[in-house]
């Protein structure tokens, strides 16, 4: 996480001072969350885990007779099948197309100018950004009324523990799905499973990359990075206090929807203030004892206090 930089702390000083302290009477600031962001890595995650389960869902409809009787000649040999040439092509595409495609981290060149799937990761970190970025400065304005320049020096780092984290996470769902596939095909084999069961069966191994849970994942890991952003872009101009803001739809859960509004602080996410900060007491035992984006799939996000802001332009 970020530290507080004191060069962008004097450079936002000075302005508010340019412009005579000019301060809002506000006491938190507004922020939206990158649904578009969110819903576009959505569509990236689907377009990863496409090309595998297209090539099963051929390849199994093409191959089902020779696939379920391990390639005897006779077509009634069930008992007694063994996986055979079918199955092991099937098999070693599938890993040949991990290996090109979704090589382990530690595999991938050290730039990783020449992975796909991880350019991809940082364009949509770097959007996300983008949007933070345009939302803080919104923050700013809103506050002390001049556009303040933003220098992000943690930003780096962030990104690139975020692209990998979300790379291993994709690969790891696609490693899943290739044991998944050889362990069904092989159990159909060895066990005589009709056309039906097979298809039944490989429609449950493809939960793992299914359009729902590339939803959850892209909710998940952009709203993670969405909350990281913004705890940065607070720490880095020396603020510590946030006020927790949710979605306000009717996805948000009830352990979230009880700290609406409420005063929190990033360097105890146990406590929360009823009262401006004048007292901090510990979080009701049932509510989310994380900052915004932590949580599984949250959405929330912490708006700027400007009291805090205030405070720290005039030391």
């Amino acid at each position: 996480m970020s530290v507080r930089n004191e060069t962008e702390i004097q450079i936002m000083r000075i302005l508010f001072k340019t412009n005579n302290g000019k301060f809002t009477k506000n006491t938190s600031s507004k922020r939206a969350y990158p649904f578009g962001v969110e819903a576009e890595y959505y569509r990236k995650l689907r377009a990863f885990f496409k090309p595998l389960i297209d090539y099963v869902n051929k390849y199994i409809d093409g191959n089902m007779d020779a696939l379920l009787r391990g390639d005897s000649n006779e077509l009634e040999v069930r008992n007694d099948a063994i996986p055979g040439k079918s199955f092991r092509k099937m098999i070693y595409d599938l890993e040949d197309y991990m290996d090109a495609y979704m090589p382990d981290i530690g595999e991938v060149p050290e730039d990783q100018l020449n992975n796909v799937i991880l350019l991809s990761l940082r364009e949509t970190a770097e959007k996300a950004k983008k949007f933070g970025d345009k939302e803080f400065e919104k923050e700013i304005k809103k506050g002390i009324f001049v556009s303040v320049p933003i220098s992000s020096p943690w930003w780096n780092d962030m990104l690139k523990s975020w692209a990998e984290n979300n790379y291993a996470l994709i690969t790891s769902n696609a490693s899943r799905f290739v044991d998944k596939i050889n362990n069904l095909t092989e159990q159909a084999i060895v066990n005589g499973f009709s056309h039906k069961r097979l298809k039944e069966e490989l429609k449950k191994a493809t939960t793992g990359l299914s359009d729902a849970h590339c939803k959850l994942i892209a909710r998940d890991q952009l709203g993670k990075l969405n909350g990281q952003i913004a705890q940065a872009q607070k720490q880095e101009i020396g603020l510590n206090l946030y006020t927790w803001s949710t979605a306000r739809d009717d996805r948000v859960r009830e352990n979230h929807e009880m700290m609406e509004g409420l005063l929190c602080r990033y360097d105890d996410a146990d406590v929360c203030s009823y009262d401006e900060g004048k007292t901090w007491v510990d979080r009701p035992a049932t509510a989310v004892h994380l900052h915004p984006g932590q949580d599984y799939q949250c959405r929330c996000v912490g708006l700027m206090y400007y009291p805090e802001l205030l405070s720290v332009l005039r030391k």
